[in-house]
């Protein structure tokens, strides 16, 4: 079940890290991003804050389920043991 938890966890780590990357792509050159929009290929990019905020988020998914991964076990403590 550990083994699943962590096959998961890194999985939701990586989409986060390939979203983030293509927020930024998106940050550093919108009318790039942009013209791969078969709607509207040279219209307006849209807002800042759009992609600033999906890359925020994204990399709060990814750091949260790295954070999961790799976080160190519960240790019982000794009064739950004696029982």
């Amino acid at each position: 079940m550990l083994t699943l938890k962590r096959a998961l966890g890194l999985g939701v780590a990586a989409l986060g890290i390939i979203v983030f990357a293509v927020y930024v792509m998106a940050i550093v050159d919108p009318e790039a991003t942009k013209a791969a929009d078969d709607g509207v290929p040279f219209g307006d990019p849209g807002p800042l804050w759009i992609p600033v905020l999906g890359a925020l988020v994204s990399a709060g998914v990814s750091g949260l389920a790295i954070w999961f991964v790799f976080r160190p076990s519960r240790r019982q403590s000794a009064s739950s043991q004696q029982g």
